[in-house]
């Protein structure tokens, strides 16, 4: 496949995911918890077992403000790959890193968000390090957890076990801790979110499920069935997401088709 049908591709997925999120038909697991405390360096310590992902699967979390940027990862399944893909989310999806495939079972990551420095650093199990930059530093409200199937019910949703989730939040930097970055409990006080043996896998059907805040959640394995309606805040975010990537989908058809008319063209 070459690079231009990969973009095409993902700004198609892209674009069907804020369809199912406008959506009333589809399972979705979806929870929103707040951030009560600000600073200047974000931590998310991601464990997940994951024990299936099928065609058109999406597991996301990260943290945001109010609005449509977003901090954090996402990992979807493409039909016409084996393994699924995961991008690390950097402010609007004009901002999204490719990341890789994820071959294993087990993902476990830490994420360093460190708008002082304008940048996130990624630390997987093996203490490898990656850097990306971050071009908006928004006051973060919220963290936000996903799981669904963008084509609704013709595909069983990711069946995916949160290990453990957590949100530090300090005033540090990340050269700060630098001696800490593969042990982030260490040094970084108590964490404002700790969520553990949650799996996201349920019987949910909704366009939002809403946790009640608290500063630290433990969820449980007992799975609910729900049905809840969008508030105005939540219409108005997927009807800018959808607004923008309509818009980058026509520009990308516009660029691939011109490309295609380059490379057909006879030469002099």
């Amino acid at each position: 496949m070459s690079n231009v049908e990969k973009i095409l591709g993902t700004v198609i997925i892209l674009f069907l995911i804020v369809l199912s999120t406008a959506s009333l038909s589809y399972a979705v697991y979806r929870k929103t918890y707040p951030i009560s405390r600000s600073g200047s360096l974000y931590v998310i310590e991601l464990n997940i077992t994951i024990n299936k992902i099928g065609d058109y699967g999406v597991f996301t979390t990260y943290i945001k403000p109010e609005g449509v940027y977003g901090y954090g990862i996402i990992m979807m399944k493409n039909p016409d790959d084996k393994y699924p893909v995961a991008y690390i989310m950097a402010g609007t999806q004009n901002d999204w890193y490719y990341y890789g495939e994820i071959t294993t079972k087990i993902l476990y990551l830490r994420i360093f968000i460190d708008f002082n420095s304008s940048k996130i650093l990624l630390i997987d199990k093996d203490c490898t390090k990656r850097e990306y930059e971050i071009n908006y530093k928004p006051m973060i409200k919220y963290l936000y957890i996903s799981s669904f199937n963008i084509t609704g019910k013709k595909n069983p949703q990711p069946d995916i076990n949160i290990d453990r989730l957590r949100v530090y939040v300090s005033n540090k930097t990340i050269n700060d801790i630098s001696n800490n970055i593969c042990a982030p409990e260490l040094g970084l006080g108590t964490p404002v979110i700790n969520i553990s043996q949650s799996p996201t896998k349920t019987t949910t059907v909704s366009t939002t499920t809403t946790q009640p805040y608290t500063e630290t959640t433990s969820t449980t394995t007992q799975q609910t069935t729900t049905k809840t309606i969008s508030s105005p805040q939540q219409v108005k975010e997927n009807m800018f997401f959808l607004v923008f990537l309509a818009l980058l989908i026509g520009v990308t058809l516009i660029g691939l088709l011109l490309l295609t008319h380059k490379k057909r063209s006879p030469g002099p």
